[in-house]
């Protein structure tokens, strides 16, 4: 019998592999014997004289925190259609009175930009003015003939012809009332003067303004464009690869603004030129520092 000396590594290797071995039977027996046991994860306490010298530094968990994918320049629109604009016109000839309203100015509905003084409006206001006088007295001659009528005063035919002429200055003040709205007057009965007031059709900010005071005006000239501001949209190009997926939430956040605005629509085609694509972002309350037309950075 060969009797030679097993090396140290091997025997200390083999106790090794002997060792393992029995911890793995016992890890597995009670795995088996308390399976909710190996699936709870045990905390480990550190006490507080151990901490400071174990030299332990800790940080607050964080989740779900949101990382910008992008930035880029962000062009300002009343409308994801860039169609919310309308144009004011002079509605007859004459000379811009008053004071005008400035570029970036905020103007509500029915409120008043300027005037117009014209003539052709002065001459149909007066005859306005004249036929409003002639059915007044017409009609109080027809009032009183009636009267004079059921008294057995006067004839039928004389009654006749007073409501002849009440009728036919009926028909001239409907005439005259045509005329001066053709001359740019929608409501005779309010217009004070011959200065005809031109208002503002739409709530919204002056874009451009193409008149000067004292200048003097042609029927359907454009004066002024007034863009709705009640309606805001962020318009960001961005390329394709950067976009969001459908079904996906997005939204653009500007410096400045109280809140930001989500993403409602995405073009599917890629400008030929640019190679990029629109996202459309509308904010629930438009941001008062921004106008239509205006350019500036927002994160997405």
């Amino acid at each position: 019998m060969n009797n030679r000396t097993l090396p140290r590594n091997y025997l200390f290797q083999a106790a090794l592999v002997a060792t393992l071995a029995a911890w793995m039977a016992t890890s597995t027996a009670s795995f088996a014997a308390t399976p909710a046991a190996a699936t709870t994860a045990s905390a480990i306490a550190i006490p507080e004289a151990v901490r400071s010298n174990l030299n332990l530094q800790t940080q607050a968990i964080e989740f779900s925190r949101q990382v910008p994918v992008t930035q880029g320049m962000v062009t300002i629109s009343a409308a994801s259609s860039n169609q919310a604009s309308m144009q004011v016109s002079a509605p007859a000839d004459g000379q811009v009175m008053g004071t005008l309203p400035q570029v970036g100015q905020v103007v509500q509905a029915g409120e008043i930009l300027f005037e117009i003084a014209s003539a052709q409006l002065g001459d149909a206001m007066a005859q306005w003015q004249m036929a409003q006088a002639k059915v007044t007295l017409t009609q109080q001659n027809l009032n009183r003939d009636t009267a004079l009528f059921k008294d057995g005063l006067i004839a039928k035919k004389r009654l006749e012809a007073t409501r002849g002429e009440a009728q036919m200055a009926a028909a001239e003040l409907k005439a005259a009332s045509a005329r001066l709205k053709a001359a740019g007057a929608d409501k005779p009965e309010q217009n004070g003067g011959i200065n005809l007031a031109v208002r503002a059709p739409i709530t919204g900010v002056i874009t451009q303004r193409k008149v000067m005071p004292g200048e003097r005006v042609t029927t359907g000239q454009s004066l002024f464009d007034i863009t709705a501001t009640q309606d805001q949209w962020w318009l960001l190009a961005i390329s394709p690869d950067k976009a969001p997926s459908a079904g996906q939430k997005a939204e653009l956040k500007i410096a400045g603004c109280p809140e930001s605005a989500s993403v409602q629509l995405m073009d599917l085609a890629v400008d030929p030129t640019s190679q990029l694509i629109t996202l459309r972002a509308h904010p629930n309350t438009p941001c008062a520092a921004l106008r239509p037309g205006q350019v500036t950075t927002a994160t997405l």
